[in-house]
């Protein structure tokens, strides 16, 4: 039988938690408090208005109110070492899909900020390049189940709500897997979600859900 796991990024293999900490203490370092909160203000609104994190778009808005902190933004997005913040645990996940099928890398976000995340960080290199970027990936599931045909799909998402729309789609020839990190883990069940097949903590479970 022939298997695809599909693995989201943020907050499922990269520690997206852990780099907004980081982040937010270099830029609070850089220009104070105030304008490092006014950052993150613009980077709220864009994923309240567009459902994902567009970090470039975070930063235009903020550039257009205040250029210092803009261009300080930015230098301190591009100093950070994404490597670091690879999720404990992606690795071993990341190999036990390779043992079982193929791995794809399937997340949302801006496409130029996210696609350099992934290739820098070494996670592109670890799903041999089978890397896919939307702004919605929900919406594209006939796309992703055309380029990657299998018997059966393994999702590992944090977001119930893109698990439930591929649940719909595939019915019993997905797996759903669910990361319960981070913000969109914790947001409360809408009343079409459907409940996920296995609930994680952190994505280094999923070895073992795959292996077993």
């Amino acid at each position: 039988m022939s298997v695809v796991v599909l693995f989201d990024v943020d907050n499922t293999l990269f520690d997206t938690e852990r780099f907004r900490r980081a982040l937010d203490h270099a830029l609070t370092e850089t220009v104070g408090s105030d304008r490092a909160a006014a950052f993150w203000a613009h980077y709220e609104a864009v994923r309240a208005a567009w459902g994902h994190v567009d970090l470039p778009e975070a930063i235009h808005r903020l550039t257009s109110d205040d250029p210092v902190i803009g261009e300080a933004a930015r230098q301190c997005i591009k100093a950070l070492p994404v490597s670091a913040f690879v999720a404990s645990g992606a690795a071993a996940a990341l190999a036990a899909a390779a043992a079982i099928g193929r791995p794809v890398i399937v997340s949302d976000g801006d496409p130029v900020f996210q696609r350099r995340k992934i290739e820098q960080s070494g996670l592109a290199a670890a799903v041999g390049g089978r890397v896919r970027i939307f702004q919605h990936k929900e919406a594209h599931t006939a796309e992703i189940i055309a380029e990657f045909p299998a018997d059966h799909y393994w999702l590992v998402d944090d977001k119930l709500r893109i698990l439930s729309t591929f649940k719909r789609v595939l019915g019993s020839r997905l797996t759903t897997v669910q990361v319960a990190y981070g913000a969109y883990a914790a947001a409360l069940p809408q009343a079409d979600d459907l409940p996920p097949d296995f609930v994680v903590s952190e994505v280094g479970d999923v070895a073992m859900l795959l292996s077993g």
